[in-house]
């Protein structure tokens, strides 16, 4: 035998042992990573218990936010917003083990318009849990529920209660004109009249609003612009203000019924929220951001205002 066939020997041998070494050292982090975090009996238990309080809450519709914040035991709302009018969508929610339940609603004068309500769940353990939370909903008399990927939930809108709102807007800013929207600003008009959005003022990502209102403006449907400067987005109303000013301010004639409206929605005292970047400000009223354009006309951050600013 030659002395390369040694040497090619001792190389395969010395080859073998470390993988034996490397297998041994890293094999058994890499078995624990495998292994899921065992369930927590406590934490499933919760979600068990949560799934039955849907029985304490039906007929949802019947429900207020005093009786949903009681029901879940929540001494605040995850989200309580006030769209004017005796409009407010708030949300409520309680978080358990693996999951939270929660109801969703829009209501108008104390009556809802709009519910979701059920449970939803961001754990690796939900596939899981799932079925013990589904028999725990049935069990207690919960009603027939979509599923998707992350919980189970029930919805239902009240037109009823939506024409109500519109009908009270209506009579304080002035009725909506009948307009043809073509196909490709209906995404955008709708979002910015949609009852069931507020919209924050932004030049960025912040919200669609810049981006809906832009394609209003770029398009010249100034017809559509007033409509929106009547309708049941605070922030969109917002949006539609300031551009109309602006088009006046370049020599557009609005008309007296506009005018009109303007004045009505700057003097509303319902909060807006302004958000540059990652800084969002709330409890901001339409005069307060109108200042704000009328001084600084910009999104400069060296020129935001000390109630804009970090």
């Amino acid at each position: 035998m030659s002395l390369g066939f040694f040497n090619l020997q001792k190389f395969v041998m010395a080859s073998y042992f470390l993988s034996l070494l490397f297998s041994l050292l890293i094999a058994p982090a890499f078995v624990l990573a495998q292994v899921d975090d065992p369930l927590v009996p406590k934490w499933v238990e919760k979600d068990v218990k949560s799934a039955r309080w849907i029985a304490k809450l039906l007929p949802l519709e019947k429900q207020s936010f005093d009786t949903i914040k009681t029901a879940l035991d929540v001494e605040k709302p995850t989200d309580d917003a006030d769209y004017g009018f005796g409009a407010r969508r708030f949300c409520i929610a309680h978080g358990n083990g693996y999951s939270s339940f929660y109801v969703d609603a829009f209501t108008f004068k104390g009556k809802i318009g709009y519910y979701k309500a059920g449970i939803e769940s961001y754990s690796k353990h939900w596939p899981q849990i799932k079925e013990l939370i589904i028999k725990a909903w049935k069990e207690s008399g919960g009603p027939e529920f979509v599923e998707d990927e992350r919980g189970i939930y029930i919805s239902n809108t009240y037109q009823a209660v939506f024409d109500e709102y519109k009908e009270a807007v209506g009579m304080h800013l002035g009725g909506m004109s009948h307009v043809q929207v073509p196909d490709n600003l209906k995404s955008d008009y709708e979002y910015l009249i949609s009852p069931m959005r507020k919209s924050a003022i932004a030049d960025d990502a912040c919200d669609g609003g810049r981006r809906a209102i832009d394609a209003l403006v770029e398009a010249k449907r100034i017809d559509l612009i007033e409509n929106v400067a009547r309708d049941y987005n605070p922030g969109g109303r917002v949006y539609a203000v300031l551009e109309l000013m602006n088009l006046e301010k370049k020599g557009w004639k609005l008309s007296s019924k506009t005018q009109t409206t303007l004045r009505k929605v700057i003097a509303l005292p319902t909060e807006i929220s302004m958000c540059f970047a990652d800084v969002i400000n709330s409890g901001l009223t339409a005069k307060q951001v109108l200042r704000y354009y009328r001084n600084y006309g910009d999104l400069d951050p060296g020129s935001r205002p000390a109630f804009i600013r970090r």
